[in-house]
């Protein structure tokens, strides 16, 4: 198969991107099963996903509220990993919203949306006032922070998984056009175990 510079481009950001939402689990204590990646033959595009079963018990208010702002942050992890820029190791924030906000970023979007308003509800909905004047703008850029920071924290282990997704697409997409990887195949590379522990899904 062979990929034009606008291709290797595209697949640079997609293994980023799902690269991402993998280690911000992690390093919040969850395990994702599996991370796919499908070329599309038609469009010349790639869609992937992390998959997750989040397993959380809520004794107190506060407890679904952190949840809440947890799962927003993982979720702007896959747009902020694939916009880290490979020459400085920073993330270009802009572009990172650009893709959250684009067709790109759409299926995380919309999970954000709700959860983000689950999260303001939970949190100040037993408030008559605040302080907050517009609180998605300023959560938004909070969580936000947040992912950029976690992101660019682990950068060697967001890499480490993305280079090899990018392995295993130039091995199996050119025959089988969709890439699976899942805990087992995470738990042989040593610097995650070692960082993250071994992930075994419950």
């Amino acid at each position: 198969m062979i990929i034009s510079q606008s291709q290797n481009d595209e697949q640079t950001r997609v293994t980023k991107h799902e690269a991402g939402h993998y280690i911000v689990n992690r390093a919040f204590g969850y395990v994702p099963t599996t991370i796919s990646l499908t070329y599309n033959k038609v469009t010349y595009g790639y869609s992937g996903g992390c998959e997750v079963t989040y397993y959380t018990i809520y004794q107190k208010r506060r407890d679904l509220v952190d949840f809440c702002k947890k799962r927003c942050i993982i979720l702007l992890s896959g747009s902020v990993a694939g916009a880290l820029n490979s020459a400085t190791n920073k993330v270009d924030i802009i572009k990172a919203w650009k893709d959250f906000n684009s067709e790109t970023g759409l299926n995380d979007k919309i999970k954000y949306d709700v959860i983000m308003n689950f999260y303001i509800n939970f949190r100040f909905g037993y408030i008559k006032k605040h302080k907050i004047y517009n609180p998605i703008k300023y959560f938004n850029e909070e969580f936000m922070k947040e992912a950029v920071k976690m992101v660019e924290e682990n950068l060697k282990f967001i890499n480490g998984i993305g280079n090899r997704l990018l392995s295993e697409i130039n091995r199996q997409l050119p025959t089988n056009g969709d890439v699976v990887l899942d805990y087992t195949d995470f738990n042989k590379m040593p610097s995650i175990t070692k960082e993250f522990g071994k992930g075994f899904p419950i």
